[in-house]
Order: structure tokens, then C-alpha cells, then sequence
């Protein structure tokens, strides 16, 4: 996925590659009239969230996704009997 900011005295390009279900890599590029272009790249891992059981985010996180599945769940069931 490539994303271009073009701006009136600069373009920005960034670069997303997915390498594989776990890491990917961007690159991004700036170029300007005021100033010399430059390259940033570097890469991303996937979290590993049982690293981060206790962390307040990602706890809030997948209580609120827990919480949605059980509601879609509910949903679906409420359907079923509906349609019966």
C-alpha cells in the first residue's frame, strides 16, 4: 500500500509492505524546495499481547471486544429465534 501526500512544495510518499502475518515493513520518502529529501524505512512486529496482560490499555482493549462478541452473539441468537 503506498499512500502520496503532494503538497504544494512537497511530496510525501510512504510505503507499507507486508511481509508476512507478523511484520511488515514502510519506507518513506519526503521531498521538498526548502530543504535536502530524505528516506525513513524501518520495520514492525506484531505485539505479542500476552506479554501485556497487565497493561491498562490492551486490558480495556479486549474487555471491550469480549463484551462486542458476546452483544453480536446475543444478536445473532436473537435473530435465529425470530426466524423460527
Amino acid at each position: 500500500m503506498t499512500l502520496n501526500f503532494l503538497m504544494a512544495d512537497a511530496t510525501i510518499i510512504v510505503s507499507y509492505f507486508i511481509q508476512d502475518y507478523n511484520n511488515m515493513s514502510v519506507s518513506i520518502v519526503e521531498t521538498s524546495n526548502s530543504a535536502p529529501p530524505t528516506i525513513q524505512y524501518g520495520n514492525m512486529c506484531r505485539v505479542r499481547p500476552e506479554n501485556y496482560n497487565s497493561h491498562k490499555f490492551l486490558t480495556n482493549y479486549y474487555e471491550r471486544k469480549r463484551k462486542e462478541e458476546e452483544e453480536e452473539e446475543q444478536d445473532n441468537n436473537n435473530e435465529d429465534l425470530v426466524d423460527t
